[in-house]
């Protein structure tokens, strides 16, 4: 393991894309063709937490400053939020559905708190899914001060932020009940997932034997795969006050076992490290290129099987996502790693 990147990452992120993408083209809010809802992770968005988690924790020492921290972070993720944001507003101003997009909730998108609307189910069709920028805004800015603890707190400090964090969203769940606005506030919010994730990571710097372990753990690698793949099928099983955490668990036990030196499978593939790079992409703009290429299909009146319609909405949208990526990153001269 390098001292910059930690293996399979970026494998994990473009599976999680392509499953997302999967879950998207078969809701109807956002599509008008015929596809049921198949079986996927449902909280494929809470292990990109853990991710971002692992590699804040995991680089802890390339922190630097607090403003040139922000200023790195904002580069990254403000220019495309907003970039799609804008072109989404436009196209459904052009398309007649002005009305959709153009009230009071937009500011909510304006000042970088989408969770908000998201949680009380009032969200704006093509930006409903940005609700996730909201969770990074948050940890992006605690997570700075996080670093200044002394290095022989920050694994005990993350581990309690990240306990703390889910026992309130339990003790809400029980005494607000699942309806709750706050309730829903503090689960996207994930700072239970998000501190893990850095928990995992600083340890992984240090060295842990139970870590070790699972490096070599093949067998137990294997089983988390075959449960998370499959996690459409079981997922109503796991209680849903800890399903999202359960589901980044298993992603940890991946992630963890791409560490060794011949993982099965082996992520660490060129292509799929290139759609890790733009998978923040691929989430960002999907949406309006569903609902851009529903219109055009109900216009063709076709009929294409399910298979077929994923496949040309995954090109194009990770044709999209390239080329946002490319653009923006040369604008803002944006460092990926």
């Amino acid at each position: 393991m390098s001292n910059s990147r930690v293996k399979g990452l970026n494998g994990i992120r473009a599976l999680c894309a392509l499953f997302i993408l999967l879950g998207h083209i078969s809701q109807r809010d956002f599509c008008q063709w015929e596809i049921t809802s198949l079986p996927l992770p449902e909280c494929c968005a809470y292990v990109f937490f853990l991710i971002s988690g692992i590699l804040a924790g995991y680089r802890i020492d390339q922190t630097g400053d607090v403003l040139s921290y922000y200023r790195k972070k904002a580069r990254r993720i403000l220019p495309l939020y907003y970039s799609y944001a804008l072109i989404s507003v436009l196209l459904f101003v052009v398309l007649g559905r002005s009305e959709e997009v153009l009230d009071s909730r937009l500011w909510y998108y304006v000042f970088l708190v989408p969770q908000i609307p998201f949680c009380s189910h009032t969200g704006i069709l093509p930006l409903v899914h940005l609700w996730f920028i909201g969770t990074i805004v948050v940890f992006y800015v605690l997570f700075p001060l996080f670093a200044l603890l002394k290095d022989n707190r920050r694994v005990t400090g993350a581990a309690v932020i990240a306990i703390t964090w889910l026992l309130v969203k339990l003790a809400l769940r029980v005494f607000s009940g699942t309806d709750s606005v706050l309730y829903h506030l503090v689960t996207v919010t994930s700072l239970d997932i998000l501190f893990a994730g850095v928990w995992v990571g600083l340890l992984m710097r240090k060295g842990n034997p139970i870590l070790d372990y699972l490096k070599s753990a093949t067998w137990l690698g294997l089983i988390a795969w075959l449960l998370f793949l499959g996690s459409g099928l079981y997922a109503r099983l796991v209680p849903a006050p800890i399903r999202m955490e359960f589901i980044a668990f298993l992603a940890f036990v991946i992630i963890m076992t791409q560490q060794a030196h011949s993982p099965v499978p082996n992520l660490e593939i060129k292509f799929l490290n290139w759609m890790g790079d733009i998978s923040y992409e691929i989430y960002v703009v999907q949406i309006i290129v569903i609902v851009l290429l529903s219109l055009l299909y109900s216009k063709a009146g076709i009929e294409l099987p399910a298979a077929v319609i994923y496949l040309v909405c995954s090109a194009i949208v990770i044709g999209v996502a390239w080329c946002f990526h490319k653009t923006l990153g040369r604008l803002f001269k944006v460092k990926h790693k």
